[in-house]
């Protein structure tokens, strides 16, 4: 008995030994795997930093990730790649990225990253190949560019959005996006072809004929954009800016009471916006009607008290009623709302110049100089101003 004991004592220990030479062998064989995951994780931390601003740590990050590729390659080689983009070494991250593909073919940040290594080496068209093998990149690249134009990087802009296009050459939203940056750029006749081509594709969409109507204005051609802004109101009767945009066409073109009834539709198209009521008292006023203007604006000003526009045009009502006062209270308001409303600031400071209140008129000509220096009529002012200073002393 004792000795069939010690036998099954021994095969016992023998098992556990083994189990335990085998725990050894799985912790031992996970130990490389750690050391890559914790390189890894190192770097991505310093890349982390050095993204945000920390240069530091880049050189950190790119020591760190080299030696976890050996380990972890695929994620290893994709972060490195992300690395020297932010360095500007184009060559090595174009080779980590492809490291990275090779390695994983499924990384689509490693696409993306070496679809730009790929444009920055001059190599447009295998930076397409790669980013035509991602879902919803040109969707990446149309986000690019319209936060570039916002931003006012327009050439960086331009360049994200025919990227976008080579990669979906009927993508609606970039040709408004386009036309949008034309635009601001003062490029008006790339802008007419690209809200064209923005409506040939999106034949039911309101808010592309309204701005291919807004390119035409800003070219002159008075009578296409009233055909286009028409267009936009039959797409979408209910378009307030489309009408609006009509009632300023009708008035360029000196048709005022056409003009006027474009604004007074469009009362009934949103008659809980103070615009159409804005523009109604504008035109009452510049044609000297001021009990009309005052109704339309005052309804406006209730809407609205908020709006730079409105408080604007009660200062100007308050002017030509003679009460100075309380147009100098708007004028104000409505530079304080909207530090960019030049035509306010020239009102203000002519009306102070007539009440003979100098030394307030130069302290508001002083801050408004800091923003447009040379503006003309600024400047006339400031020649006014110092002329009467100088006779008071």
């Amino acid at each position: 008995m004792l000795s069939s004991f010690c036998t099954a004592f021994l095969e016992q220990r023998k098992l556990l030994l083994a189990g335990a030479m085998t725990f050894i062998l799985v912790i031992a064989a996970q130990i490389p795997s750690l050391i890559g995951k914790a390189y890894l994780n190192l770097g991505a931390l310093s890349l982390n930093r050095a993204a945000l601003h920390s240069p530091q740590y880049l050189e950190k990050s790119i020591a760190q990730l080299t030696r976890s590729t050996h380990w972890v390659p695929c994620s290893s080689y994709e972060r490195l790649g992300w690395a020297y983009l932010i360095q500007h070494d184009y060559h090595a991250a174009g080779k980590a990225f492809e490291r990275s593909v090779q390695q994983c073919d499924t990384r689509s940040l490693a696409w993306l990253g070496l679809g730009q290594a790929y444009l920055h080496l001059g190599k447009r068209q295998e930076a397409i190949i790669q980013w035509a093998k991602l879902k919803g990149v040109s969707h990446y690249f149309y986000n690019c560019g319209y936060r570039n134009r916002i931003e006012k990087n327009f050439a960086d802009s331009e360049l994200c959005l025919s990227l976008a296009l080579e990669l979906e050459p009927d993508f609606p939203k970039v040709y408004l996006e386009l036309g949008h940056l034309y635009r601001e750029q003062g490029n008006i006749s790339q802008a007419v072809a690209m809200y064209q081509r923005a409506v040939d594709l999106m034949p039911d969409s309101a808010r592309a004929y309204y701005y291919l109507g807004l390119a035409y204005r800003d070219a002159g051609r008075w009578q296409e954009a009233i055909a286009t802004f028409h267009t936009a109101i039959q797409t979408d009767p209910e378009y307030l800016e489309a009408y609006l945009q009509l009632g300023h066409a009708y008035w360029k073109l000196g048709k005022h009471q056409t003009a006027v009834e474009w604004y007074s539709t469009a009362r009934s198209v949103d008659p809980d916006s103070e615009r159409p009521n804005l523009f109604l008292g504008q035109a009452a006023l510049q044609q000297g009607n001021l009990d009309q203007a005052s109704e339309y604006l005052h309804l406006a000003f209730s809407q609205n008290p908020q709006s730079a526009q409105v408080c604007y045009q009660l200062g100007r009502l308050y002017y030509h009623l003679g009460q100075t006062k309380s147009a100098v209270e708007q004028f104000r308001r409505a530079v304080d709302l909207d530090p960019r409303l030049v035509a306010a600031w020239q009102d203000l400071i002519q009306t102070l110049i007539e009440q003979e209140h100098y030394q307030e008129a130069m302290s508001e000509l002083q801050q408004v100089l800091s923003m447009y220096p040379n503006d003309p009529t600024l400047q006339s002012q400031l020649h006014t101003l110092q002329t009467l200073q100088g006779k008071n002393h």
